[in-house]
Parts: C-alpha cells; structure tokens; sequence
C-alpha cells in the first residue's frame, strides 16, 4: 500500500497484511496470558466497528485456534487521539450543527478542517497522496509545409511515381525565451541544455510524448506538372499546451479535502512554440539530387536529375614513358567542359573531379567524380563518371575533356581527339565527347651529331661522288 498508516486494533494483523512499522499505531492482544501487540492495515478500519477472525495456530492434524479482532471505528480511532470531543465530522461542520465548531474563529475553524482531513487521510483507503500526470494538448492554430521536387528528366518512364516521395518531417519545442525543450524522465517539458532535442523526428512515439498527438502527421504528395511533384503537410500545431498539478494552497499551508482527506490539486498551463521542418532525404537510384536543392523559399524546392554513365579514354603514345609520367605532364591542363546548348557553362579541372579527393566544391558543381580505370601493361585507361543529363530547368547536358595550356617545346606531349565512338561528334577534332578518345604523343625538337664514312675506294680530285 505504499505510504499508507495502519490503525490500532485489538488482536494482530491478518496474514498477508502490510506491517508499516513507526507510521502505525498499535493495541495487545490476549491469547491465554499473552498479550502481544498488533499492526492492522488501515484499509481494514471502517466508519462500523466490526470484528475479524483471526487464525493464529494451525495443528498437525489440521485443528485451527483463532482470535477475535475488534477493529474499532473511524470514531473510535478519532476519539483514542482525544479528538472527538472537541473535532466534529466535517458533515457535521458544514451543516452547523456543532456548538463547538461554531464558536470557532474563522482561522482556527481552517486550521481545524484541515487537521481533521489530514486525519481521516490517515484511515482513508482512497487517499490520493499524488498529483495527475502532466499531459500535453496540440493548439489549435496549425501550419503547412511543402517540398516541391523539379525531375530534370525529360519525363523519362522509369521515374519515381508520386507514392514512392514522402518527404519527413521533423519538429522542435521552444520556450518563450527561445531555449530548446525536451521531456525528462518525469515527463515534464524543460530546457534541453544542449541541441539534442532539436529536429526530433516526427514517428508517433515522439508527436505523442512531446505534442499530446494522437497519430503522426505525414506528407502527401500530388503532381502539379508534367516535371513536378507537390509534398504538403498540414494541420501541424505551432503550439503544444502543458498542463501540471500541483497542491492548492492558501496562508495556513497545503489544502486537502476534509471529507475525503485527498489533497487538493490545481492545474498549471504552460504554453510551448512548436516549429516544423520538412525534408526529403531518400535516395532515388539513377538520380541526383542538385547542390541547390533547398532554398530560403516557403516551399522548399528540390531538383532530381536523372544520371548517365560518362566514359572516355585516355592513351598515350610516349615510348619508354609510364602513365605515371604522362599524367605528371598533363596535370592542371586537363579539363572537363559542361556543355549545354553548344555553350560552354561550367569548366572543371580534370584533377579536382577525380574521386580518390581534389576540390569539393567542383565535384558539387559537376554533380560527380570520375574514376580512373587503367589498361593492364598499356599506357592508357577509361574515365567513367555518373553524371547529370539535363540541368534543373530540363536543358540537355552534354560533357567534353580539353587540354589547354600545353605549349610545344623541345620535348612535350601533342594531345589529339578522336570521336568517330562518340554519337553525333564524329567529326570533332578539338575535345572528346562522350565515347570519345584523348590522345597524347611525346613529341618533340632536338640535334643530331653525324659523322659520314665513304667506302669508295677513293675518287680522284675533282670527281663528283
């Protein structure tokens, strides 16, 4: 019974019953000449007195011997800590029946109301010594988010359908200060004291704990164009509403109901901002999702663009000279070119756009990395890369490797393209289209020192040989 006094009685505790030590009062009990003390759970004692049979020697051959105990009344238990002479029942008090009660000022007839409730508390077996569980209930002003997705796809078939796209949402609680909140382990809403608590993910689990929602709010997604999807979700609360319990009190300290003895609650509201966030971070396989996907815009937009397989071959005509050698050479005149309608809108050195590292923001740019896959005992390879076919706005993109920078000399590399593998540029002579081929010849300008012999037998002077 947790917290619960025992009352006095004559006899001894039924068994199975709960013996709380000091907090009970305690009466002998006869059983021949002896005289032992009892320990009656509360529960037991009732506004009657009555009487309980209590077994307290069980013989070998199944021969019982008991004792009466006479639990005594609520009265009675009054009356044995002398107060039922100058005390009345609260029923009593309220109806203004007892002269004792009523030649009572107003702060010792409080005082007295309140030390009889916290006296019937003592005996009551429905004495609620716990305040309700704080709960929490949405607001009732809500808002939306969105997340409009851009295909940069052509429209292709085999693009995602509208049920495969549901964008998550997430949430975060703030006081009127600003701090984050969470919910502790008492289920109360405090400060976080860090930022653990922010973008909580809205799975039922979290709307119920820390919202008092029912079910989580999810995303719905509709096409609005041939190359659009629309994910909304509204009805998100932007408020969620606390409610506490704590004791009514008033100048002479807590307040308990003086027929019941419960102590008396009071709600407090608390009330908490609520700010949503929507995001969609699945993975679509053949797409990309573009670097500028989200904006600063209410409907966040994001772009998918559809991806390819790029290759191009590398091959060096350089003798004795290793790729190593040849790419040592090369390294800072190679570039990757972005094509879109026959204008050159974006140009990358080839060395940041290799996937084993180089310049972040040029592989973001691109949308890719390449990797390298050289012949076996050759001095050429394969560049292959998944890249972006159509821009955000749906422009075809077409991709090309250029050298430039490299000045002949005494000794250098001469770079040449070959396209007739390449669809559509089979006459392009100055970079290498998709399919397309680099080639590198170790060219060069030097002198030569010679000596000439004749084996002729001699010629006489002036004789032409």
């Amino acid at each position: 019974m947790g917290a619960v006094d025992s009352a006095a009685a004559s006899g001894a505790a039924p068994a199975g019953s709960t013996v709380l030590g000091d907090s009970a009062a305690s009466a002998p009990a006869s059983l021949g000449a002896t005289s032992l003390p009892v320990l009656l759970d509360a529960s037991l004692v009732q506004d009657e007195a009555s009487q309980i049979d209590w077994v307290v020697q069980t013989a070998e051959d199944g021969t019982v011997r008991t004792v009466v105990l006479d639990v005594p009344s609520r009265a009675d238990i009054l009356a044995l800590w002398g107060l039922s002479d100058n005390v009345s029942s609260p029923d009593a008090q309220e109806a203004g029946t007892d002269a004792d009660a009523d030649s009572l000022d107003a702060a010792d007839k409080a005082q007295t109301d309140r030390l009889v409730a916290a006296l019937i508390a003592l005996v009551s077996p429905s004495r609620a010594g716990e305040p309700p569980a704080p709960t929490r209930t949405p607001g009732t002003e809500t808002t939306a988010k969105q997340v409009v997705t851009q295909w940069a796809d052509n429209n292709i078939g085999s693009r995602p359908s509208t049920e495969a796209v549901s964008p998550t949402l997430a949430f975060t609680l703030y006081d009127a200060e600003g701090n984050v909140m969470h919910v502790d382990g008492d289920g109360l809403i405090v400060p976080s004291g860090g930022t653990e608590a922010k973008d909580l993910p809205a799975t039922p689990e979290n709307v119920k704990k820390y919202l008092g929602m029912d079910a989580a709010p999810s995303a719905r997604t509709r096409q609005s164009a041939v190359n659009t999807y629309v994910s909304t979700a509204d009805v998100l609360p932007t408020t969620v509403v606390q409610t506490t319990w704590v004791q009514d009190e008033d100048d002479n300290g807590p307040i308990y109901d003086p027929e019941t003895g419960n102590p008396v609650y009071v709600s407090k509201n608390t009330t908490y901002r609520v700010e949503w966030s929507m995001t969609d971070t699945a993975v679509y396989a053949g797409y990309q999702r573009n670097a500028a996907s989200y904006g600063e815009d209410a409907a966040d937009t994001q772009y998918l663009q559809l991806l390819s397989e790029e290759s191009f071959r590398i091959v060096g005509k350089v003798g004795d000279d290793t790729l190593e050698e040849l790419g040592k050479s090369t390294s800072g005149y190679l570039y990757v070119d972005v094509v879109v309608n026959n204008q050159v809108r974006a140009s990358y050195e080839f060395e940041d756009l290799m996937a084993d590292g180089g310049n972040s923001q040029a592989q973001a740019g691109i949308g890719g990395s390449f990797d390298w896959l050289p012949d076996e005992g050759a001095c050429s390879g394969v560049l292959l890369a998944d890249l972006p076919q159509y821009t955000v706005t749906g422009e075809p993109i077409e991709y090309r490797i250029v050298c430039r920078g490299l000045v002949a000399d005494d000794d250098y590399y001469a770079v040449s393209y070959d396209n007739s593998a390449s669809a559509n540029h089979g006459a392009v002579v100055d970079a290498a289209y998709e399919g397309g081929t680099v080639v590198f010849t170790h060219t060069g300008a030097t002198t030569f020192t010679a000596y000439k012999r004749w084996f002729d037998g001699g010629t006489p002077p002036g004789a032409t040989r």
